[in-house]
């Protein structure tokens, strides 16, 4: 496009591990990341010299900052948070964070916030529990704060065997700007290190 102004940007950024050294007993270990932190910043070279006279918009070259965090204790818990902000508007962009809990029995609970500035406003939740070592039931929700409504909720089963498992999936969207409300069943068949086949 001629009328788009040419951009010519650099990328600054710093980032951190902290990684941990874990005894598993009997002389066993191994290493873990425990903490990972990044955040950079972009920087417009030629938003930094356009010339700027009398009446014309004041130079920005700095755009937005991101910054991203994970933490993981163990194989139990596990955190990520991702925001964008606007140092020249001086407000927060996007945001994003995801927690995990999970056990050693296979259950576990996963709750996901989305935001974006005006766009996006959205709860996710999902959680798994083992009822037996082949069979794991599973619940899941998505709600728009935004619309104050549910997007889908969705219910499932999974029974494995061996070399194979089945999965059983229902679930249910409401009607959502002018969409009709649906409601979808799910099997699928999946058989280890090959493939898989379903039918809705």
């Amino acid at each position: 496009d001629p009328h788009q102004p040419k951009g010519n940007a650099v990328t600054v950024g710093i980032s951190q591990r902290l990684i941990g050294k874990i005894s598993e007993g009997a002389g066993k270990s191994r290493y873990q990341e425990l903490v990972y932190f990044k955040l950079s910043q972009a920087y417009d070279i030629n938003e930094a010299n356009r010339e700027g006279g009398a009446g014309s918009p004041p130079r920005r070259p700095f755009g937005a900052v991101t910054g991203e965090l994970r933490v993981s204790w163990m194989q139990y818990v596990t955190a990520e948070s991702i925001a964008t902000y606007d140092p020249n508007r001086l407000c927060l962009l996007t945001s994003y964070s995801l927690i995990s809990l999970n056990d050693t029995r296979g259950d576990g609970l996963n709750l996901e916030y989305t935001w974006t500035e005006g766009v996006q406003d959205q709860i996710n939740a999902s959680l798994r529990v083992r009822l037996h070592p082949s069979l794991d039931v599973m619940y899941g929700k998505r709600y728009s704060r935004l619309e104050s409504q549910s997007l889908e909720t969705l219910y499932g089963a999974q029974y494995r065997h061996q070399c194979w498992t089945v999965d059983f999936l229902y679930s249910e969207k409401p009607g959502i700007a002018g969409q009709p409300a649906e409601k979808k069943f799910l099997v699928q068949l999946n058989l280890m290190g090959v493939t898989s086949v379903g039918k809705k």
